[in-house]
């Protein structure tokens, strides 16, 4: 009987203090909201990017067109923009509005794949060089300034073209050249907030190192984090769309927008809708991903709310 009870009682404890941290989620939620309707730029950037998402995802389901990603039609080569065909035609007669709108998805891919992967390695190694301190901090910190000392499209063409063109191996060498800048910002933090009192408390209560680190080091450095991942999705766009401008990155047939610009640029100005047309898809998502890093900034420093 006893036994009952103090589980009823226990169940109504975690019941009421799930109720009361959902209340202050949704609050804190709706004072985002807010904040971000009062910056039209940033709702601008916020949308953009949503909609490139929720475009990225359904993609194959709208494309007019999806058979267009490696199909062939030679008798509809070079078709100008139209009702049957928005974008126009490339050189192999594909649907360029097709392709476009699965080329998204692409995108996404990489966006999500080399920010993700950068910020968990960078962050990581950032948190243990500056918890640690000492002879682990030098090694560490030197290792990455030897990354930094080199321009990041350069050591990220050099590694592409070591692993071979594909779009795998872009995205690999460019995660080899973003994760420094992560590690160095979480570095930064955790030098500050190892000296702080709660810190110090936690390492007298006997609480080991590594599960500081993760309990207390890292969450606290998420909001710089997510403000620096937020615009570094656009950069890592352009770096990918880059690499397989020059050809170290995704190959034909496949629609990736960088890939696309540099096909279409052997028909300018003649057939400029070849070219243009992925290449105005990369500036509007990459000013979205701008926008809403402004925007974030704006959520996660209470300073510069107003």
């Amino acid at each position: 009987m006893g036994d009952n009870f103090m589980k009823k009682r226990r169940y109504s404890e975690v019941l009421g203090n799930f109720k009361y941290e959902l209340k202050i989620r949704l609050r804190d939620y709706a004072l985002a909201f807010k904040v971000l309707l009062k910056n039209p730029l940033s709702t601008c950037g916020f949308f953009i990017i949503f909609g490139f998402v929720i475009l990225a995802i359904i993609s194959p389901l709208i494309a007019p067109y999806p058979e267009d990603v490696i199909s062939v039609h030679l008798d509809r080569r070079l078709l100008p923009p139209s009702l049957e065909h928005p974008f126009g035609t490339d050189d192999m007669g594909r649907d360029i509005f097709s392709r476009v709108l699965i080329g998204a998805r692409i995108s996404l891919k990489i966006i999500v794949f080399v920010v993700f992967t950068s910020a968990l390695i960078g962050c990581i190694i950032g948190a243990i060089s500056g918890f640690f301190g000492g002879l682990i901090d030098e090694v560490i910190m030197r290792i990455t300034d030897m990354f930094l000392a080199f321009p990041s499209l350069i050591l990220a063409m050099a590694i592409a073209a070591a692993l071979g063109p594909s779009i795998q191996n872009a995205m690999i060498a460019i995660v080899f050249t973003w994760w420094p800048w992560y590690a160095r910002l979480v570095r930064g933090q955790a030098l500050y907030l190892r000296e702080l009192p709660f810190i110090e408390a936690e390492k007298a209560i006997g609480l080991g190192r590594f599960r500081i680190i993760m309990k207390h080091i890292l969450p606290n450095c998420m909001g710089p984090v997510i403000v620096q991942m937020s615009l570094d999705a656009g950069y890592v766009l352009l770096t990918a769309a880059g690499l397989s401008f020059i050809g170290l990155g995704a190959q034909p047939p496949t629609p990736e927008w960088g890939l696309m610009v540099s096909i279409g640029r052997m028909y300018m100005p003649q057939w400029w809708w070849c070219s243009f047309f992925p290449g105005v898809a990369i500036m509007i998502v990459v000013l979205g991903f701008n926008l809403l890093g402004d925007a974030l900034r704006e959520l996660l420093e209470p300073r510069m709310r107003r």
